[in-house]
């Protein structure tokens, strides 16, 4: 039994799924380069595959989501639905973290950087790892 332990986030050891789930919410860009990334590379071992969820209800095991700034305003529901499963969070739209999710993109002086909020990944059951801790501008969102 392996847990998927990338460089960066960890997740829970009693993960048995053979594949790599990356789920995107809705009609984005990033589906392209993303089923590109997924015929060639491989994470822990695991095939990578990508799926495509259009309401929140459709969401199912999946290990990270990629939730775009376009439907932010179902960030609420989305975040709803997948609470307490071991999901890796993502998002580009303003206000996810302090939402709850666990990974947004922000672009500071023309460079891309990201939030991470801890306390949300640690309710999943994932954890950071130092390399991405490093990188991170750190979000508490009982501030």
């Amino acid at each position: 039994q392996m847990c998927i332990r990338d460089r960066y986030i960890h997740w829970p050891s009693d993960d048995t799924s053979d594949v790599f789930n990356i789920g995107i919410f809705g009609e984005n860009d990033i589906n392209i380069p993303l089923r590109e990334i997924a015929r060639k590379k491989t994470v822990s071992g695991r095939k990578i595959q990508i799926k495509q969820y259009n309401s929140p209800e459709d969401i199912d095991h999946c290990h990270i989501l990629f939730v775009p700034s376009g439907v932010k305003e179902m960030i609420p529901d989305i975040l709803g639905e997948v609470k307490n499963k071991s999901i890796l969070t993502v998002s580009d739209a303003d206000n996810f973290s302090e939402q709850g999710g666990m990974i947004t993109f922000i672009l500071i002086e023309g460079k891309i950087k990201f939030e991470i909020n801890i306390a949300s990944l640690e309710q999943a059951k994932l954890t950071a790892g130092s390399e991405l801790l490093k990188l991170a501008i750190l979000v508490d969102e009982n501030k």
